[in-house]
């Protein structure tokens, strides 16, 4: 719903709203109409061909008072057009004129990807009355329900604002793709029935299963099912031998490197979230894994990953990403395969998971791109962008995305010493990149906050017995974060680099994202509660004397017990019970130090014992 107002001006000034149907960003229209019904209602489509491959939607449009005339232009000639009359074309603008008055303009708008049929509906049911301010508040009280799961109290109004912004933002994708009637539109272009479940659109797969899509399973575990029984369904209309990559508006854009939706899947899975086909969604993946999609090239590349175990550099090939990306899906269908007691699969992907090791050059500690013959691509820089070897990350980002496998990393280092030393040296180093895309921003050293390949590196520490590290550098990447309209430090994509925050504030972070371990950091928050309605649970986090200053933790207690590890668990969330952190401003270089008490790479057994770790 759309309010405007017009400023007092000369009668004879002209006063309306244009509607443009020719602009978009990376897209080209290729068929549009418009259909004049009356002087108070319009209908029409636009379809474009772009990222989102081949999209369509469909409109309709209402006036709370008529307009006066109707000026067009159709792919560049000008005329009238009055009501009744149909339009159609690749460019498409009209400006709709209103006589002078005092009441505001209200314009109430349906959209649907079905067809205009679809939009009446849509509108018919979703706005049924032409009250602006209920509207609004409507959508204040719809979104401090779907907020209540969380609040926090933070040292400023300034960070509570940034927390709860960030929140917000994790909660606005995926968006729901069905019409009221629960039709949508298909991968496979086609208009479907309601399938009985919220059909979800705008997955940015690549950014979300890190951190994002882990936020929506504590904040809404109701969603989850449907989300991934989105994903199987698009498996299905695919046709691909692959569950998507990216889905938008009834499309596959194949975007970015991997095949993460696994991930997600075994996530889900693991969490206790199992509301859907388990044997579906495993023979999905598996297929995934072992076939996979022609689009993109990803079949190929997936082959080459097996047989010569990693990615061969080649022109805009991304060798090392895809390798490590690969190397990490391929150890999250063995998880689920150990998981459903599959153990000759487990067997067959954890070793898969482990091919992130040929691309280890221990001469320069740094993941690079190989040849197909076995030998280092030349010539090499760790501060340099190539697309040869990288996505959107340079050498110093990429190195460090082994989260299957982070002891396995280590010990390619020598240990946790030379291992920390490596972090150490990756936070001092000058920022510059050559030849950055826009995509890497947000620097301290050369991690890249603002782009996903870095979001896991400060927890790394805690990894190699270095926790008050972690802590020491969550605060520091933290203090990029803040609540004016600069305070996300790169592109959220999809709300990933908002929820980022949100979790450090919580002191914590699922750096294994499949496994539902969180490592702990340093609490922003003095205090935060989140809510799980299904289990009618509260888990409550307390940070004692938290300040600027005292970011490093004294001593921790989970439900009134010491916790000694540097680690808990998603079950121990969902479970109830308090969180707390005693703050102070010296390093306590003792706790969770012992390698008993690190975090685990791979799948736990119940809440704390039982890692099996595959090397």
């Amino acid at each position: 719903m759309h309010r405007y107002s017009f400023p007092s001006l000369p009668a004879e000034t002209q006063r309306g709203l244009i509607l443009d149907l020719v602009h978009g960003i990376g897209c080209d229209v290729y068929a549009a109409e418009l259909h004049i019904e009356s002087n108070v209602r319009v209908t029409g489509s636009r379809s474009t061909k772009g990222w989102a491959a081949d999209k369509q939607v469909y409109f309709v449009l209402e006036f709370s008072r008529p307009f006066a005339s109707v000026e067009t232009k159709i792919d560049g000639t000008a005329r009238a057009a009055s009501a009744g009359d149909g339009l159609s074309g690749k460019e498409i603008k009209a400006i709709f004129t209103q006589d002078a008055g005092a009441e505001p303009l209200i314009v109430r708008v349906g959209l649907s990807c079905t067809g205009i049929e679809g939009a009446i509906r849509n509108l018919a049911d979703e706005l049924p009355h032409w009250v602006f301010d209920r509207i609004v508040q409507d959508n204040e009280q719809d979104w401090s329900r779907a907020l209540s799961g969380l609040d926090a109290e933070l040292s400023s109004e300034a960070l509570n604002e940034t927390f709860s912004t960030g929140a917000y933002h994790g909660l606005v994708a995926p968006a729901t793709f069905n019409d009221v009637d629960g039709a949508y539109r298909g991968q496979d272009h086609k208009n479907h029935p309601n399938p009985g479940f919220a059909k979800y659109t705008t997955i940015s797969i690549w950014d979300i299963y890190r951190g994002e899509f882990p936020f929506l399973m504590l904040m809404q575990p109701q969603r989850i099912s449907d989300i991934i029984r989105t994903l199987l369904v698009d498996y299905q209309q695919l046709d691909q031998h692959s569950l998507p990559v990216w889905p938008l508006w009834g499309n596959e854009t194949w975007c970015m490197t991997g095949f993460h939706v696994v991930g997600m899947i075994v996530g889900a899975y693991a969490r206790g979230l199992r509301d859907f086909d388990i044997e579906a969604a495993y023979g999905a993946m598996r297929d995934t894994a072992l076939v996979g999609a022609t689009a993109n090239g990803n079949r190929e590349l997936q082959q080459q990953f097996r047989s010569l175990g990693y990615v061969a550099a080649g022109p805009q090939r991304q060798s090392v990403s895809r390798t490590l990306d690969f190397a990490y899906d391929y150890w999250c269908v063995g998880a689920m395969a150990e998981l459903l007691k599959k153990q000759d699969d487990a067997d067959l992907f954890y070793k898969l998971g482990q091919n992130y090791k040929n691309l280890f050059d221990p001469a320069k500690g740094f993941m690079r791109g190989k040849m197909e013959d076995g030998k280092w691509r030349e010539p090499f820089r760790p501060d340099q962008e190539y697309w040869e070897d990288y996505t959107e990350s340079d050498a110093w980002q990429a190195t460090f995305n082994v989260m299957q496998d982070v002891q396995g990393l280590i010990n390619l280092y020598g240990g946790d010493e030379p291992f920390s030393a490596k972090l150490d040296a990756m936070f001092a180093a000058p920022s510059d990149i050559l030849e950055s895309p826009p995509d890497i921003t947000g620097m301290v050293g050369q991690v890249a906050q603002g782009n996903e390949p870095s979001n896991h590196i400060p927890y790394l520490y805690a990894f190699a017995g270095a926790p008050w590290k972690t802590q020491q550098r969550v605060r520091q990447v933290a203090a990029l974060y803040n609540n004016t309209p600069a305070g996300v430090p790169g592109n959220d994509d999809c709300g990933q680099t908002s929820t980022w925050f949100n979790f450090a504030a919580l002191g914590f972070y699922p750096v294994n994202a499949v496994t539902g371990v969180y490592v702990l950091g340093s609490p922003l928050v003095n205090r935060a509660r989140i809510r799980d309605e299904a289990a009618g649970t509260t888990f409550t986090v307390i940070a004692e004397n938290n300040s600027p200053d005292n970011v490093f933790i004294e001593s921790i207690e989970l439900n009134g017990k010491q916790l000694a590890r540097s680690w808990f668990t998603h079950a121990d969330i969902v479970a109830g019970g308090d969180l707390r952190f005693r703050m102070g401003n010296r390093p306590n270089k003792d706790w969770a130090s012992a390698p008993a008490d690190h975090p685990p790479s791979g799948l736990v057994s119940g809440q704390s014992a039982g890692v099996r770790q595959v090397s």
